[in-house]
């Protein structure tokens, strides 16, 4: 008689051995975050915010393909376009970042002094074939066509190589590595002029502080604010640019350092040269191009001043330290941002935020690219799964994130990963549409990005952030 009991146990024992076995290890899916977290700009815990409330949806979903994990890995830029290409390279060599993520245009490119050539996170990361996602690249040189040719690795025919001549010239045939949530900064410059024609002023001028794109919002050939209101009858503009930091004074001034005191000082004379009277008589709306720390000094500016123009803030959002300081003061002054969560369940996604980053709904709503960070981590994590293998290289989820704005794909909104996976497996198309909008790159790789306009007005005594249409 057969022993049948004997191929029972070996098949227990696989069995036991199976259940006992180590689990298999996670592989990284090492997403690189370019933050300023020190220096000039430290925002990164905003946007640390956002990447940790997307991978949190993600892993809610069923998370990447196999033992594929998605990881945020941290490393500061110090705000600087050096600090952010070194980043890079040390994410690169060190952690096989399969993206890279920045926040600012400052950080993704600039041009070295000495050589005159681009350097940044944007060069770094296209020299190792690593796609890069600006979360808020809004210089206008980004629509340079030249620029993603020569720059950028687009496949693209007859751009400028220096950008200065003719920017819009070239036809760009694949896109290259660099990409950003958020259109150039001047539909905001266009949106300040107009605001400030619609209020009847017909003195108006420009200040620029601390943006090296300052100038091009400013005095955009085709749509800048100069352009705009000389264009109108009876108008007049003026440009005051200011340095761009206390090194930049420094060094202009020939001095071993300047104080932020002193800064602050150079900052509030700028103000006072920007609103001297003009021939057509005293200057009645001061359209100002900078980030929110700046304004607060120019805020303060002008409560010392005795000549008051009506004030128009971009890149401000709901800023409380313009609040601060605004009183009375700046009562009916305006401004403009990009929009918070203009996509799918908005109000969701604001809650969300608001709880994962234990901070005020409202402020959530004033904090610029938290909604763009968190689709830019979406968009990451689609992409590599969209690759079908569970570790991509760079090159191979930059194909991908190429296809995920199809406009002939299914709907993909806020917390539908789950959804997408499905649809990605089955062989079919997405267009994601984040909670920032619609996520539809054009060939210059940037999002149409919706304009918020507020005014800051007084009520029970205190000044308040009013929402416009």
């Amino acid at each position: 008689m057969r022993n049948l009991t004997r191929p029972f146990a070996v098949i227990a024992m696989l069995v036991v051995a199976a259940a006992c076995a180590p689990p298999k290890p996670k592989v990284p899916l090492n997403i690189g975050l370019v933050l300023p977290q020190s220096g000039a700009l430290v925002t990164g815990e905003l946007y640390t915010n956002s990447t940790n409330l997307a991978i949190k949806h993600i892993t809610e979903a069923g998370g990447m393909r196999g033992n594929g994990q998605l990881v945020a890995v941290k490393e500061d830029s110090g705000a600087t376009t050096q600090g952010a290409a070194d980043a890079i390279e040390k994410m690169s060599t060190e952690k096989n970042i399969k993206l890279a993520m920045t926040i600012t245009s400052s950080e993704t490119i600039g041009i070295d002094a000495a050589t005159k050539l681009p350097f940044g996170a944007g060069p770094t990361a296209t020299a190792k074939k690593i796609p890069l996602i600006c979360v808020g690249c809004s210089a206008p040189d980004f629509e340079c066509i030249g620029l993603h040719q020569y720059v950028f690795g687009a496949v693209a025919t007859g751009g400028d190589p220096t950008c200065a001549m003719n920017p819009t010239a070239g036809t760009i045939e694949t896109t290259g590595y660099v990409y950003r949530m958020v259109e150039t900064s001047i539909p905001q410059g266009a949106a300040l002029a107009q605001m400030a024609l619609a209020d009847g002023a017909s003195v108006i001028a420009g200040l620029a502080v601390n943006l090296p794109f300052g100038t091009a919002l400013l005095n955009h050939p085709i749509a800048g604010v100069k352009k705009i209101v000389t264009d109108a009858a009876k108008t007049y503009s003026v440009t005051s640019v200011h340095e761009q930091s206390p090194a930049a004074l420094a060094a202009k001034t020939m001095v071993a350092s300047v104080t932020a005191q002193e800064f602050e000082a150079h900052i509030r004379t700028a103000y006072d040269n920007a609103i001297v009277d003009h021939a057509m008589g005293p200057v009645q709306a001061l359209i100002v191009n900078s980030f929110p720390d700046y304004n607060k000094i120019i805020a303060t500016a002008a409560q010392a001043n005795a000549k008051k123009p009506k004030l128009y803030f971009s890149f401000t959002g709901f800023s409380s330290e313009l609040l601060a300081t605004s009183g009375n003061a700046l009562a009916g002054a305006k401004g403009t941002n990009y929009a918070i969560a203009g996509g799918p369940s908005p109000g969701t996604f604001v809650e969300d935020y608001a709880a994962i980053g234990n901070v005020p709904v409202e402020q959530v709503r004033g904090s610029i690219y938290v909604d763009t960070a968190y689709d830019a981590m979406v968009l990451a994590a689609l992409a590599i799964y969209a690759t079908g293998v569970e570790s991509p290289s760079g090159e191979e989820v930059k194909a991908k994130l190429d296809t995920l704005n199809d406009p002939n794909g299914e709907a993909i909104g806020y917390k539908e990963f789950a959804k997408a996976k499905k649809i990605l497996d089955a062989g079919g198309a997405i267009n994601y549409q984040g909670v920032s909008g619609n996520v539809d790159f054009s060939k210059t790789n940037g999002v149409k990005s919706p304009i918020g306009k507020w005014e800051i007005a007084i009520e029970g005594g205190n000044p308040v952030f009013k929402t416009l249409p």
